[in-house]
C-alpha cells in the first residue's frame, strides 16, 4: 500500500489502517529508533509512541506522499 492510501485510510479511521501502517513501516522504523536509542526496550517504546502520535495527528500532515519521512520525524 502506498503512502497516499495509508494516510487516506488513517484519516478515515479505517480499522485496518494502523495494521497496514505497521506492516509498511515497523521494521525500518524500529531499526531507526534502535540506532538512535541503542536499546531494545527504548526502541520499542519509541516505535509504539510514533505510531500512536502519527495516528492521532495524521490530519496535520499536508502532503500524504511525505508520510514516511514525517513518520520518521515523529519517531
Amino acid at each position: 500500500m502506498d503512502d497516499r492510501r495509508l494516510v487516506k485510510a488513517l484519516r478515515a479511521r479505517d480499522p485496518g489502517a494502523p495494521a497496514d501502517v505497521y506492516d509498511a513501516y515497523a521494521d525500518g522504523l524500529y531499526a531507526y529508533c534502535w540506532f538512535l536509542l541503542r536499546g531494545r526496550d527504548a526502541a520499542q517504546v519509541a516505535l509504539r509512541d510514533a505510531f500512536i502520535v502519527a495516528e492521532a495527528h495524521v490530519d496535520k500532515l499536508r502532503d500524504p506522499e511525505r508520510f514516511g519521512p514525517w513518520l520518521y520525524a515523529v519517531a
